[in-house]
């Protein structure tokens, strides 16, 4: 896995990956520094798992080249290369939402919580991840 040495965002927050990421998205996307983000809610494989099972889990994604994605994980204050991420949690497009800055505030208001919103994509927990993304 190739980490990308950023400055991190805000401290780590370690059981708390929706507040967190979406409070980062929140407060750097309102001041401008994150408008081209997104709030994404997946699941990816638990890596400490044995058998494969996936969790619920959030992070913002950026594009900042055509080839290039980075993720930051605000829950362990990391920025990781997106290909990567999704290799290592074994994602697919089936295992995550994407959220705008403008969906994020709507459903923090609708909901009243953090997330994770909506149902959880078809195939999500139990779909093959044969097609990892990047």
């Amino acid at each position: 896995m190739t980490y990308v040495n950023l400055p991190s965002l805000a401290p780590p927050s370690l059981g708390n990956c929706y507040e967190t990421a979406a409070r980062v998205f929140l407060d750097r996307g309102v001041m401008g520094s994150l408008q081209r983000g997104v709030l994404v809610h997946g699941y990816p494989v638990n890596s400490r798992s044995a058998d494969g099972a996936r969790m619920g889990h959030a992070w913002l994604e950026f594009q900042v080249a055509r080839e290039i994605g980075l993720v930051y994980d605000a829950a362990h204050a990391k920025w990781l290369l997106r290909k990567d991420y999704y290799i290592l949690g074994q994602l697919s497009r089936n295992h995550v939402r994407r959220f705008s800055l403008q969906e994020t505030l709507a459903h923090i208001n609708e909901t009243e919580t953090w997330g994770p919103w909506g149902d959880i994509p078809e195939g999500a927990l139990f779909a093959p991840s044969s097609e990892v993304e990047g």
